[in-house]
C-alpha cells in the first residue's frame, strides 16, 4: 500500500498533458555544430494526436578534412510521443534516416536508424525553444557502419 502513491504519481507524471495549443503541424529549424563545423536542418511534424506526431526532417552537417569529420546530407521520417507538462515539452523520438556520406577519402549512400531526444520549452502559444540531441547511425555502409552523427543543436518549433 506504501507503493501505491508513489506509483500513481509517478504514472500521472509520465502521462502527457495537453496544455500546448491544439494544432495540427508544427515546423521546426534546428541550428548546431558539430566536429565538422555547422550543422543545420529542418522538420515538419504532422500531429496525429493529442500526444504524437509523425513528420519528415533533412539535415546537413559540415565536412572538416583536417579534422577528420565526414560531411553528412541526410533526410527521413520519424515518429514523435510528447511528454507536456506546463510550459515544458520532452519527447524521444525514433525514426529512419537516408544517409548521404562525404566521408575523408569516401562518398556512399546508406540507410540506418536515428534517434532525436529534445526539450522545448513553450514561449507563446505557437512558438517553443529548446535543445535536441540527435544520434544516427549506419546499416549497410562499407566505410561507415555503426556511429555517424551525435549532435546538440539549438530547435526552434512554430505550430500552425
Amino acid at each position: 500500500m506504501r507503493f501505491l502513491l508513489p506509483l500513481l504519481s509517478t504514472l500521472l507524471f509520465a502521462l502527457p498533458s495537453v496544455s500546448h495549443g491544439l494544432s495540427n503541424s508544427s515546423a521546426y529549424l534546428n541550428l548546431g555544430f558539430d566536429r565538422g563545423g555547422l550543422a543545420f536542418g529542418g522538420e515538419f511534424e504532422y500531429a496525429r494526436d493529442r500526444i504524437y506526431g509523425m513528420g519528415a526532417f533533412a539535415r546537413i552537417y559540415s565536412k572538416d578534412e583536417d579534422r577528420g569529420a565526414n560531411g553528412v546530407f541526410a533526410f527521413g521520417g520519424f515518429v514523435r510521443p510528447h511528454f507536456q507538462r506546463g510550459p515544458w515539452d520532452l519527447y524521444v523520438s525514433p525514426g529512419v534516416a537516408v544517409l548521404f556520406i562525404d566521408g575523408v577519402g569516401f562518398d556512399e549512400t546508406t540507410i540506418g536508424p536515428m534517434l532525436n531526444i529534445g526539450l522545448l520549452y513553450l514561449v507563446t502559444n505557437s512558438m517553443s525553444v529548446g535543445l535536441e540531441n540527435t544520434q544516427m547511425y549506419s546499416w549497410f555502409g562499407k566505410e561507415s557502419k555503426g556511429p555517424v552523427t551525435n549532435d546538440l543543436q539549438f530547435k526552434l518549433r512554430y505550430q500552425f
